[in-house]
């Protein structure tokens, strides 16, 4: 973390590293010189396009006229706990054209935040500060090649850098801040589209696994790529192709798979009970839904485990994990509520160790989590209509596991 000189208008003064910063890095600040139990809010704003998102805490500071978040908890506001990114996390959004709106920011525009000071109404004072995906050092093209829609981040350097493909999930697209933030970090990084996009397929069912194996061949063939070291990245739907891709094309040197999958699932368009996956034109053997009505596909949560829990798995249907030519990662929530991720992780772990599988499995599950893990310190997850958490667990222990689970990653692509 980073701490640099103090920044004052008067009384208090507020500390903090408010230069333009990487988004995945924590931000660190404090209050000093306040009255000895006077009572301070810190309210944070984000502006992103159009959308705004707020939070803020009350604290009481310290005889010593300190406010710190990371070692004081608010006594009110929109988290509860010492917490040095509460802030950050807690946010909710302004205006009921965002209510039930899951912040994923998609492009590259950079976050920008109005942190204010307050004693009660009163503005004391303010800084305003940004958080950005893409480096400077970072080259960024679109890559509209052999068929492939994705964008690639190049960073600089002399050395041959790893190469990441990233696939995301149900929510489709391209997820260029998640692919910038690895390029900053050394990586050249892929991140690629499979359906709704331009001229690809329309709904997630049928997706050719040749297509992904295209990307692989492009990927290497990338100048300043080390193309021994290509690890494939997904969540959710994409992890389900991560780990397929990875037993099935020998030049994966490392699966990272969030919120994963054991099974081949039936694809997600809806109305048509078919295989999400296909090699050489025939649909992979797959584990149908139990129930295949337009309502139940579009809400999903816990379609895939009422469907385990009734449906005999047959050996076709699982992942071959066991045939990946590299070390795996997984990630997983205890409260995931659109498939049972943790318990699909643990069959994997199982299957390798069973299978004497040769090279490092490492499974963390994170209790309270739910199915998503974004990029650290995004506002948090929201509600549904019946009140509970987007695809399951609560705030803080998302947020905190999705912190914690980019940290994983890092480690794990340091070892490419």
């Amino acid at each position: 973390m980073l701490l640099i000189s103090g920044f004052a208008i008067g009384n208090p003064v507020l500390e903090g590293n408010f230069f333009p910063h990487p988004a995945d890095q924590p931000i660190r600040f404090r209050l000093t010189d306040c009255s000895g139990g006077e009572e301070v809010t810190l309210r944070l704003t984000l502006y992103y396009g159009e959308e705004r998102w707020e939070s803020w805490a009350t604290f009481t500071a310290d005889r010593s006229g300190f406010v710190n978040p990371e070692l004081i908890s608010p006594i009110e506001g929109t988290y509860q706990e010492a917490d040095p990114m509460g802030l950050f996390w807690s946010m909710v959004p302004e205006g009921e054209e965002l209510e039930g709106k899951m912040f994923l920011p998609t492009g590259l525009e950079p976050l920008r935040y109005v942190l204010k000071i307050q004693a009660g109404e009163e503005v004391l004072q303010q800084r305003t500060f940004q958080r950005f995906f893409q480096a400077s050092n970072v080259e960024r093209s679109e890559i509209r090649e052999e068929g492939l829609v994705g964008t690639f981040f190049k960073p600089e350097g002399e050395k041959p850098a790893p190469g990441v493909l990233i696939l995301g999930g149900t929510e489709g697209g391209l997820n260029e801040p998640k692919a910038a933030l690895l390029a900053n970090r050394g990586y050249a990084t892929l991140t690629l589209a499979y359906f709704g996009l331009e001229d690809l397929p329309e709904k997630l069912g049928e997706i050719p696994i040749e297509y992904f194996k295209r990307a692989v061949t492009w990927l290497e063939k990338q100048e300043g790529v080390k193309s021994d070291s290509i690890v494939v990245l997904g969540n959710s739907k994409g992890a389900e192709a991560a780990l397929l891709l990875g037993a099935i094309d020998s030049r994966i040197a490392g699966v990272i798979a969030i919120a994963p999958s054991n099974l081949v699932w039936q694809g997600l368009d809806i109305g048509e009970i078919s295989s999400s996956w296909t090699i050489e034109g025939e649909p992979l053997p797959f584990i149908p839904f139990l129930e295949n009505s337009r309502e139940e596909v579009e809400a999903m949560a816990g379609l895939h485990g009422k469907s385990l829990e009734n449906i005999e798995v047959k050996e076709e249907t699982i992942i071959p994990v066991e045939k990946i030519q590299g070390p795996i990662l997984l990630v997983s929530g205890s409260e995931d509520s659109f498939w049972p991720s943790s318990k699909m992780g643990d069959l994997i772990v199982r299957r390798l160790e069973e299978l004497e599988f040769p090279h490092t499995v490492k499974h963390r599950e994170f209790p309270g989590a739910g199915h998503i893990f974004r990029i650290p310190y995004l506002p948090s997850l929201p509600k549904e209509e019946n009140g509970e958490l987007l695809f399951g667990g609560n705030k803080k222990k998302n947020s905190a596991a999705e912190a914690q689970v980019w940290q994983e990653i890092l480690t794990f692509l340091e070892n490419f």
